[in-house]
């Protein structure tokens, strides 16, 4: 037995799993459409649980199918692995990790911190420097 320590949106896609069958799949798209998540923290939220040092999910990237058989060797030396990238694609499909171990019994699964774009980085900036603007220090 053991107890997770989760997020709001986390504890969601959790609960999801409960209604259905252990070693049944939810697509990425499924999950969106069930929880209400924007797809920004839907990402967060399914690298969190599925790529961090705790792996509570298992995910199924989306196979890209092929024309013949004799070009599957060079689609799979061109391919990169998508288990291993922080992208997560519509049809990506997630199951409940059923052999899930742990040593401890209180596990704190914390939230995958993304990049910043250069954008978001240029208004967060200016956002500390409007605020900061008009402070006064006074004795």
């Amino acid at each position: 037995k053991k107890e997770l320590y989760v997020s709001l949106f986390q504890t969601a896609v959790l609960l999801l799993f409960n209604s259905v069958d252990i070693g049944c799949c939810l697509s990425s798209s499924e999950i969106s459409e069930r929880t209400g998540l924007t797809q920004n923290d839907l990402n967060t939220t399914l690298l969190s649980l599925s790529m961090g040092k705790v792996k509570v999910l298992l995910r199924q990237a989306a196979s890209t199918p092929s024309s013949s058989s004799s070009s599957t060797e060079e689609a799979d030396k061109q391919a990169k692995p998508t288990t291993a990238t922080k992208e997560i694609s519509k049809d990506d499909k997630f199951s409940f990790n059923k052999d899930f171990t742990y040593k401890l019994v209180r596990i704190k699964i914390t939230s995958i911190q993304l990049k910043e774009t250069v954008e978001e980085q240029q208004k967060t900036t200016d956002g500390v420097f409007q605020d900061r603007q008009y402070q006064a220090f006074f004795n």
